[in-house]
């Protein structure tokens, strides 16, 4: 296939037509999608724990369109190298008149359209939009030793979660084998009643460079396709997570100070 082409290249798909309840019923531990632009009616239970996303990204759309999902992920999914693996994966077709049926009842929302605006992003390679991956370039990102909030690269694996502070709580589970009291903490009281510690660390994510391992015959599968942007130096600050826990009753010094043991 050729990059940025629509359609890859593909091996003669099976020759069994399906009909739409054929792929609708239950197939038990086994998940089956189509994709309307080819018709193509796929198991995909085989893949399911190889997905980077997880496997139930691929469950949800069980008995449904693909290309409905695709449209909300199209710069992360679409792509030739991953329509050809998909072909791994097909057991048949759909009729004609099953394939208008399917595509116009497959219904998918898009989760993204309260997204952040980013007042930044022509300062960001951007290797995908939904969910939003970006990375800073480099003569930007080498200009300060603490890399400015608005420029530090971003990863998401879904949707910015809008989240009120005055509801917003910390629930911490009792277990008195480690001395542990259940609690529950506002945001109020963890800014107000515990001391903010604070270290200077950089941060780099795993896949940085990833786009060095592409070559021909050689397509990246993962997102986001980093280049070499995603890294950054900050001073992170916030509440110890064993202030937190001496307050729910746990003897943190002396566990760590080998007096108590939790065996």
């Amino acid at each position: 296939a050729v990059a940025g082409t629509k359609l890859a290249c593909y091996r003669e798909p099976p020759s069994r037509i399906f009909t739409l309840d054929e792929v609708r019923a239950d197939h038990g531990d086994e998940t089956w999608v189509v994709l309307s632009d080819t018709r193509g009616v796929y198991n995909m239970t085989p893949f399911l724990d190889a997905h980077a996303g997880g496997p139930d990204r691929i469950r949800m759309v069980n008995g449904q369109d693909l290309a409905a999902f695709w449209k909300v992920y199209s710069d992360i999914h679409d792509r030739p190298h991953i329509r050809d693996l998909l072909e791994e994966y097909r057991i048949g077709s759909l009729s004609e008149e099953d394939t208008a049926k399917i595509k116009a009842e497959t219904r998918f929302g898009d989760a993204y359209v309260n997204e952040p605006t980013r007042a930044r992003a022509t300062d960001y390679r951007i290797p995908s939009r939904k969910p939003w991956n970006s990375e800073p370039r480099l003569e930007l990102l080498w200009e300060n030793y603490f890399t400015p909030n608005d420029l530090f690269f971003i990863r998401n694996h879904n949707p910015v979660p809008d989240i009120d502070g005055d509801e917003w709580e910390l629930e911490i589970d009792g277990n008195p084998a480690a001395g542990i009291k259940g609690r529950t903490f506002t945001l109020k009281q963890l800014k107000e009643e515990f001391p903010k510690h604070e270290v200077v660390s950089s941060l780099q994510c795993a896949g940085n460079r990833q786009e060095d391992f592409v070559s021909d015959g050689r397509p990246l599968y993962v997102a986001p396709h980093w280049r070499n942007g995603a890294i950054g130096n900050a001073k992170w600050g916030g509440v110890r997570v064993r202030d937190i826990l001496r307050a729910c009753g746990m003897d943190v010094d002396g566990i760590v100070l080998g007096h108590k043991s939790l065996n």
